[in-house]
């Protein structure tokens, strides 16, 4: 008869935990691949061309985050910082725009 605190116990136990956390870590995986995709649908809503193509431009409420950091690093004017692919800049009158631009890949 085997108690709970035998070896065999002990290593079923072992087992157990580790198929857990892999569940859990498999879990994990597909919940943040689907909020990228909630994100991604959720930002391209806010996101608004300008008539001559050239970028777009959103609303900085829409993004606090993008905003605070844009505010701390001063990107107004010909100032941008670039992230993900696209050059940010704060417009507008307090700051109540985001411009964003494609960067362009390298050949």
């Amino acid at each position: 008869m085997e108690y709970l605190g035998s070896p065999k116990n002990k290593d079923f136990e072992k087992l157990r935990l580790e198929a857990t956390i892999q569940a859990y870590r498999e879990i994990i995986k597909l919940l943040q691949k689907r909020l990228q995709r909630m994100e991604y649908a959720l930002n391209s809503e806010s996101w608004h061309l300008f008539k001559n193509g050239s970028g777009e431009w959103a609303f900085s409420d829409d993004f606090p985050e993008l905003k605070r950091i844009l505010q701390e690093e001063n990107c107004r004017g010909n100032r941008y910082l670039e992230r993900n692919g696209y050059r940010y800049r704060l417009s507008g009158r307090d700051d109540k725009f985001i411009q964003r631009f494609k960067l362009k890949e390298a050949k």
